[in-house]
């Protein structure tokens, strides 16, 4: 009996190479970019809470407590935001695997950072 190509196929012995469907390393930076987003959602609820009269801003220069989380929120987010975005990148890049979440999460995460640079440097431009 002589097996053809495509009956080989459908008995699931095939000898090429197969993709494995899960991708850890694309996993790990989505996980880390959703945590991103959790940083960045309570740093942005923490400054829309802030006073919007000059006095009060003038004030709020003084209030250490209050800056210190504001910077670690935004830099907490950010790191995880670059990780999220090298793993992702990292995951494209790996062999044999699917590619469809880091494909995603690049392009989630890469938007995300540019959006939050830009909002940080048109924050510094402000008067």
């Amino acid at each position: 009996m002589v097996i053809t190509e495509t009956e080989s196929d459908l008995s699931g012995s095939s000898e090429g190479p197969q993709i494995s469907p899960t991708n850890t390393v694309a996993v790990a930076g989505v996980v880390f970019g959703v945590i991103a987003m959790g940083l960045y959602a309570g740093l942005f609820y923490w400054v829309w809470r802030l006073p919007d009269s000059s006095g009060d801003l003038q004030q709020l220069q003084s209030d250490t407590p209050t800056l210190l989380k504001l910077v670690v929120l935004g830099g907490s987010g950010t790191l995880l935001n670059v990780v999220a975005l090298i793993l992702c990148i990292a995951g494209l890049l790996l062999p044999m695997r699917s590619r469809w979440l880091a494909l995603a999460g690049t392009i989630i995460f890469g938007a995300m950072f540019l959006g939050i640079a830009c909002v940080v440097l048109l924050g510094t431009l402000a008067p």
